[in-house]
């Protein structure tokens, strides 16, 4: 909280602690010798994500007495004790309103709001501000790992309106909440959707109309060639590296900083439309096409290809991002050293896909539109959170006040 924040009008400030009915606590040791039956069980994990889904949660196998003392009931908050990263201590999530008994891990802190005092999700959503982010990195302890104690999360400064006002404010950002659900439902029906399309399409079972010619078995190295081209000149400045989540990011999207060689010379040279993979991170997804680039330079250790004229490039994009392709992966790298997979035992792969390249191309291209939708969605989706948050810090600093009847 800014010293030279101005309070609103009937607004006030309180520390965190003294909002929580029942003070602030730990939770149960998650025992391994218990875990698989008994009652759902909420990890640090099931914090990182929007909302906790209790029905997908691990269960432990709990007493009567353990149960009491550490359930966490609808409303209740709770705070991550530590992380790898400053920013993100005190992760916090709020237990949703469908909700059988559970119980929270040891390394969660629960607040159990009064609700005399305050609205839960009024008070959730403030733990997720800009404003207590901040609070909370100050407030925690940094050695090998960033940590808060019970003490600490308490110390928090809630800038607090009166309890209609933020119930008015609760139901506002509630509101936005829902939207933003129902859309990220939406995406996820339409990834299965596509999801299923491949399925059919890309292994035969289901033929487009017009197509005839028959399928045929080849392996990749009939159909893929390896490109090995050094970047001696020093020309290409741009260094890329390939994820499993992002595809060709710069290094330092991924990493905060720079992490290439200062001599690029013996740097491989990848162009748009070319294909690559870190041979020992392949078999966790790490290949792409470079579509957001002209060029880059890739370390001497990835594998470049591009692909030959029997089979389609976008049609290739696909495939590889099958569950076939990736259990084809993971069988090639059993019984190396590292579990890598060179450019010579991609080779050996076998793919079955249409004679016909205007049958390739016609299925990449259903495919693709429905990834081009799946895109809209996801951007209509940001662009939603990012109003929510212009909101959150209109309505939560008091910039803003709602009218209450």
């Amino acid at each position: 909280m800014r010293n030279n924040q101005k309070i609103p009008e009937g607004w006030n400030i309180v520390f965190l602690n003294s909002l929580s009915s029942k003070g602030i606590m730990n939770g149960i040791f998650n025992n391994p010798t218990k875990v698989g039956k008994g009652v759902p069980l909420i990890n640090v994990v099931d914090l990182y994500n929007d909302k906790i889904d209790i029905d997908r949660l691990s269960l432990l196998d709990v007493s009567e007495d353990e149960l009491k003392r550490y359930e966490a009931i609808t409303g209740d908050l709770l705070f991550t004790r530590s992380s790898l990263k400053l920013e993100g201590i005190a992760q916090c999530n709020i237990v949703p309103t469908k909700n059988s008994r559970c119980v929270f891990d040891c390394h969660i802190m629960r607040i159990r709001p009064n609700d005399q005092l305050v609205v839960p999700y009024y008070l959730f959503t403030y733990c997720n501000t800009a404003i207590a982010k901040i609070q909370f990195m100050k407030l925690s302890k940094t050695t090998t790992m960033t940590t808060i104690d019970q003490e600490g999360l308490g110390q928090l400064k809630v800038l607090l309106p009166p309890l209609a006002e933020q119930e008015k404010i609760a139901g506002i950002l509630g509101t936005w909440d829902e939207a933003i659900e129902k859309l990220s439902s939406l995406i996820e029906q339409k990834k299965l959707l596509k999801k299923g399309l491949m399925q059919r399409l890309l292994t035969g079972k289901t033929r487009l109309p017009g197509f005839t010619q028959p399928w045929k078995e080849v392996k990749l190295g009939e159909i893929l060639f390896s490109i090995s081209k050094r970047n001696k000149d020093l020309t290409i400045k741009r260094v890329l590296s390939v994820t499993n989540s992002r595809g060709f990011v710069l290094p330092e999207e991924q990493f905060a900083r720079s992490v290439a060689s200062e001599d690029l010379s013996n740097y491989k040279i990848v162009k748009k439309g070319e294909f690559a993979y870190n041979p020992s991170r392949l078999n966790v997804g790490s290949i792409d096409r470079l579509d957001n680039f002209e060029n880059g330079v890739l370390s001497p250790m990835y594998v470049i290809f591009k692909c030959g004229d029997k089979i389609n490039s976008d049609y290739m994009k696909h495939w590889i991002d099958t569950a076939e392709f990736n259990t084809k992966v993971r069988n090639s790298a059993q019984g190396s050293v590292r579990e890598t997979v060179d450019f010579k035992t991609l080779s050996t792969i076998k793919i079955c896909l249409p004679s016909d390249i205007n049958e390739q191309q016609a299925i990449a291209d259903i495919l693709s539109t429905a990834d081009e939708e799946i895109d809209l969605l996801n951007k209509k989706l940001e662009a939603l959170k990012e109003q929510k948050k212009g909101l959150m810090q209109q309505l939560l600093t008091g910039q803003t006040r709602v009218k209450v009847n």
